[in-house]
Order: C-alpha cells, then structure tokens, then sequence
C-alpha cells in the first residue's frame, strides 16, 4: 500500500479502527509509515478489511501494528499482513517489536501466532489528545 491508499481505502475502515493512521500524519513522529515503512492490507471485493504497519520507528526497531474489521476477525488476515510487515522489517535490518496491553488478549494471542514471544510487562504512559 502508498500513502495514496490512506484516502482511498483507510478512510472506508470501520469507525474505531482509524488508530491505525495516527502516526501517519505529516506532523506525525513517523512522516508517513506507509511511504517509508510500508503497509500491507488484506482485500475482499475491493474493500479492505485488514491492515498491518509500522506504528512507530526507532533507530533500531518498528514497532508492529494491525486492525482487522470486526466482521472478518478470525480469518487469518491480519496475521498474514503482520507476517508481511515483520518481513519487511526484518529485510530492512531491523526487529519488529509488538507493544500490547496486557489486557488485550486477541492482540497479545495474535502477537505469539506471529512468532512474538513476550518480553516483559511495562506501565506505559502516553502523552497526547485524550480519546
């Protein structure tokens, strides 16, 4: 996927699932992921319904984001756009890492059917715009 695709078929992601673009954004810490970084989407009939990306870039490792459209959960689409996304880091030289609450099991379930192997648990905080 290109940048061009965020209006196109990011736009059509059901409402919640936006969250996946936040980093997108010119003023964003990332200057666009999918231009630098790719993104890699699952299609049916010419609708996405998974899409799996960097969600923030370090200087050694990008961390791994992905959304799947409620109705297509489950169907091994977003694990097959992960294990593209974590490919491509990986060519790139660098490690893919997955940050998930601990409170999110289908995230954290995903993230071991990719290959993740949990780490350590961390409190974060994040500053920014309440939602």
């Amino acid at each position: 996927m290109t940048t061009a695709d965020e209006l196109a078929q990011l736009s059509g992601l059901a409402p919640g699932l936006d969250w996946i673009t936040d980093t997108w954004r010119p003023d964003g810490p990332n200057r666009a992921p999918a231009a630098a970084a790719g993104a890699w989407g699952a299609f049916l009939q010419g609708r996405l319904v998974s899409v799996a990306t960097t969600y923030l870039r370090g200087q050694v490792h990008e961390d791994v984001a992905v959304v799947t459209v409620p109705e297509f959960r489950r169907a091994g689409l977003a694990l097959a756009c992960v294990g593209a996304v974590t490919g491509a880091i990986r060519r790139r030289g660098r490690i893919p890492t997955w940050t998930v609450p601990g409170s999110n099991g289908p995230s954290r379930a995903l993230a071991e059917a990719a290959g993740f192997v949990p780490l350590r648990q961390e409190i974060v905080y994040w500053v920014g715009p309440v939602r």
